[in-house]
């Protein structure tokens, strides 16, 4: 996975964008909210450059069984998520993801000390709607890397990003990596 989110980040369109690895994610997820030295303490949350990027991208792993998209739209304080087998709980099952997002930005100060109280209230978290949808198990994380790419091209997800394309996909992404060497 993180060679190919290699590749999308050096492919990218838009510029104020970046895709992190499911690595990320599970940083914010393993700190306590309210263990400020666990948050300041974080090397990659601390030595990043926030402030060059208005939207994070990052793979997450719901229930250690289905990959989602989560995209973090700093400005406008909302999580956007991309599921491809949507069912209603994945929203209500990251919960934690959009808790730990205000004390997060205040760690690596991505706003203004006036924009800072107003960034401890929650974020609202959407599931997007129209996103192509998995017929089986095992294709998730194939389609989360679809997505981000073609967010991060600015393409638009059909039909590029279709179930029945992933066998396309995953060969173009193995084709790409090899090309790498």
């Amino acid at each position: 996975m993180d060679g190919i989110i290699y590749l999308i980040n050096k492919d990218r369109r838009r510029a104020r964008t970046t895709l992190l690895g499911p690595y990320f994610m599970q940083q914010v997820l393993n700190k306590k909210i309210d263990n400020n030295a666990q948050w300041e303490g974080d090397r990659l949350l601390v030595k990043t450059n926030w402030s060059s990027f208005d939207t994070v991208l990052t793979p997450l792993n719901v229930g250690n069984s289905h990959w989602v998209l989560v995209q973090i739209d700093l400005p406008a304080k909302m999580v956007r998520v991309y599921d491809s087998m949507r069912n209603g709980r994945t929203v209500a099952s990251i919960k934690d993801l959009w808790e730990r997002l205000p004390h997060l930005l205040r760690v690596i100060t991505w706003r203004t000390e006036d924009d800072v109280a107003s960034d401890l209230f929650p974020w609202e978290v959407v599931a997007v709607d129209g996103v192509p949808q998995q017929r089986g198990g095992g294709e998730c994380g194939m389609m989360v890397l679809s997505f981000a790419e073609h967010l991060m091209l600015e393409l638009p997800f059909i039909p590029g990003c279709e179930y029945e394309n992933m066998a396309t996909k995953r060969c173009e992404f193995a084709n790409r990596l090899w090309m790498l060497k």
